[in-house]
């Protein structure tokens, strides 16, 4: 089994679109509810007959559109980085892997199917988990912006409620951003682990793990990793507009 790995420059431009996307949504929520409570328009807001829960959702609705543009910037940079990486895997390149370029035996074809398929038959099992599990890489790889967007603008709120000074609700917020893809790295780390384990155990001896095994029960760690993230953002986003809600409306 081969390894392939990837290196990344910290100026990437993946990178560059996320640490965008994240001050962006920060900075659009972070001072939403502050500003009204100080200018005195939220009381004015309280005495209408609109729920609570109308308002926020509301406030983050907005905070949610003026963030739109940058999530669309991410999701291009990711599937532009996609449709490379899977041209690369595609398409053989003789001329500059085999023969030289002046070499008449020197073409560019499209990687051969066939020894795929009949491996894939062989290993029935194996093959499909592992085309599920890159299924739901790819969903979850191009919709992570949006969940990120969609938490961060909803912790700015929760932050707004309850800071009213826009440099001690920045600060709170990048913190909150830092700590976010911390856990996200984190997350990250563990599965690599967890699956260099699996790995390590299918080439041990003589007391060795069937090799399609280990590759099965990477995958379903690969895959519990994703319904983790997935219910991380989802908790945590439902938890900072409930944080929001109350502290912004709680009796005085």
């Amino acid at each position: 089994m081969a390894n392939y790995t990837c290196a990344t420059t910290p100026a990437s431009p993946p990178s560059i679109a996320a640490l965008a996307l994240d001050l962006y949504s920060a900075a659009v929520s972070v001072n939403t509810i502050s500003h009204q409570m100080e200018s005195g328009q939220w009381e004015a807001l309280r005495l209408t007959a609109l729920p609570a829960q109308d308002v926020i959702a509301a406030k983050h609705a907005v905070a949610q559109v003026r963030a739109w543009r940058v999530v669309a910037l991410e999701v291009a940079v990711r599937m532009l980085g996609l449709v490379v990486l899977i041209a690369s895997t595609t398409f053989v390149d003789t001329c500059a892997v085999f023969f030289g370029p002046f070499n008449s035996r020197c073409y560019v074809g499209v990687w051969s199917l066939s020894g795929d398929i009949a491996s894939f038959q062989h290993e029935f099992l194996m093959n499909l988990s592992g085309i599920i599990v890159a299924l739901l890489l790819v969903m979850a790889y191009l919709s992570e912006p949006l969940w990120r967007m969609r938490t961060i603008t909803a912790l700015g709120l929760a932050i707004s409620s309850r800071i009213h000074s826009l440099t001690v609700a920045s600060l709170a917020a990048f913190g909150a951003i830092v700590t976010l893809h911390v856990a996200q790295a984190a997350l990250v780390i563990g599965t690599l682990k967890l699956s260099d384990i699996l790995w390590n155990l299918a080439r041990s001896y003589p007391v060795s793990l069937p090799f399609n095994i280990a590759v099965v029960l990477g995958n379903l760690i690969i895959s519990l990793a994703l319904v983790i993230l997935v219910v991380g953002y989802r908790t945590l986003y439902s938890a900072a507009l409930n944080c929001a809600r109350q502290r912004a409306f709680r009796a005085d």
